[in-house]
């Protein structure tokens, strides 16, 4: 795998989650961006060659099934999730599914490419609204018809230029479109008292949208905010920047960024709620999502309810046992462009994200250009031996300070790529084996 591969493996955690993690996670798309193909050469491992990508089905071929140590995970796919989500299960799944209609950061702001996994997942109750908008935001009286959400955060990499620029997008759904307008009003109320009383303008070019700013209030730099409302959803753009220079440029980029993702989210197919299913005279539950509608996350090796609850994903709880389309696996990438080019070159329109991240490309020749090699020492990640008895893998070793190692491993079964994490060669390695024997079970035909 190649150091731009590389890059695209954010390392998060979940919020209020311990710095000192027991599972390193590569959050999103390690292998994405190994679409760079021309000019490529293979790896070595303690100057051996790793076989190539071309030599996939071969080494495949190859496998000593004897010799694969698969420790406690499971090697069958799980059962399918072959029913409507449920009422503890409908807001996650809504929320992920939103995810492809929410603009990342990267295509408003080229720079602003580091995502914040606290601030980046589906919104799924109304106390997670006091994190993000503050105190009194999760009792404002238009969310006693709070139905939803997602949040996607980002800022310009630490090492990139002296002027740094954080931005936030964030979609709430509502019961009606006047819930909505209530609710933009109301935030907005709040927005303006957390920064000393800031006024709530018009913003121009935005029918119904508002604005705000600000220098320092309780945090350094210029700060910038925007409401609008479009059907029943409230859309909230906010940007930081470090410079008077930049905050010259900050209604602007709200304006855009507002006025582009009301016009996404219009596009959003959105589950009837169960007032709507009323109003209809259907069963309140009718019209749900499946779980799993694209039939990959059974194939993905699974987190536990218990690592979930215990935050021990790396991302918020709230993101992994999904599935995403391209623009939604790019919120959680640290190569988020990269991400979505790569996702849809490869025609993986449903990525399964959870202990491992499951890709399913349109053919198996595409599936191979996710684990092409590139020769690369600007980092001091290294190629290691795949797993005993697998060849087929590729997998790497990257020094995350003092005593500590990331260790990662890619494989490919025909249509199907998985990528697997751990802070422990040997763990890497179990799941690496297991996830094998699960793809070798997977249905090459699926749509």
């Amino acid at each position: 795998m190649n150091a731009a591969a590389r890059r695209n493996s954010p390392r998060g955690r979940a919020a209020g989650e311990d710095s000192e993690m027991k599972d390193w996670r590569p959050i999103v798309a390690v292998a994405t961006a190994a679409l760079v193909v021309a000019g490529t050469a293979a790896c070595t491992t303690d100057g051996q060659p790793v076989p190539s990508a071309k030599d996939a089905e071969a080494a495949t071929s190859s496998v000593d099934l004897a010799a694969l140590d698969t420790g406690d995970y499971p090697t069958e796919p799980r059962p399918p999730f072959d029913y409507p989500a449920d009422d503890a299960e409908f807001l996650r799944v809504e929320g992920q599914r939103m995810g492809q209609f929410i603009i990342p950061p990267f295509e408003l702001a080229p720079d602003v490419t580091q995502p914040n996994a606290l601030f980046t997942a589906p919104i799924a109750s109304r106390a997670a609204l006091g994190v993000l908008f503050g105190e009194g935001a999760a009792t404002i009286p238009a969310n006693e018809r709070f139905l939803g959400g997602f949040s996607t955060s980002a800022r310009t990499p630490a090492s990139g230029p002296r002027e740094q620029r954080n931005l936030q997008i964030v979609v709430l759904r509502y019961l009606t479109p006047g819930d909505a307008r209530a609710a933009v009003d109301q935030l907005a109320r709040i927005t303006s008292r957390d920064w000393n009383n800031a006024p709530i303008t018009p913003l121009q070019g935005v029918p119904g949208g508002v604005f705000l700013n600000a220098v320092s209030p309780g945090h350094g730099g210029h700060h910038a905010a925007g409401y609008t409302q479009r059907d029943v959803y409230a859309v909230y753009a906010w940007t930081r920047v470090s410079t008077a220079e930049a905050a010259a440029q900050s209604e602007s980029l709200i304006r855009t960024a507002l006025t582009r993702q009301a016009d996404l989210i219009s596009k959003f197919p959105r589950t009837p709620s169960a007032q709507d299913n009323r109003n209809m005279g259907r069963a309140p539950v009718a019209g749900r999502p499946r779980m799993d509608e694209n039939k990959i996350l059974i194939y993905a090796l699974p987190y536990s309810d218990q690592e979930i609850a215990e935050k021990k994903t790396g991302l918020n709880p709230l993101a992994v046992r999904a599935v995403y389309g391209p623009r939604g696996l790019a919120h959680f990438a640290a190569d988020p462009p990269m991400t979505l080019n790569a996702a849809e070159r490869a025609g993986s329109l449903a990525t399964a994200v959870d202990r491992s991240i499951v890709f399913r490309a349109e053919t198996p020749e595409k599936a191979e250009e996710y684990l092409m090699p590139k020769a690369d020492d600007s980092d001091s990640t290294t190629a290691i031996a795949p797993p005993p008895g697998l060849p087929a893998a590729r997998c790497e070793a990257t020094p995350t300070g003092g005593d500590r190692t990331a260790y990662q491993c890619a494989v490919q079964v025909g249509r199907y790529v998985a990528i697997l994490g751990s802070s422990s060669k040997r763990d890497v390695y179990q799941q690496t084996s297991a996830q094998y024997l699960i793809l070798t079970k997977a249905d090459q035909n699926a749509n």
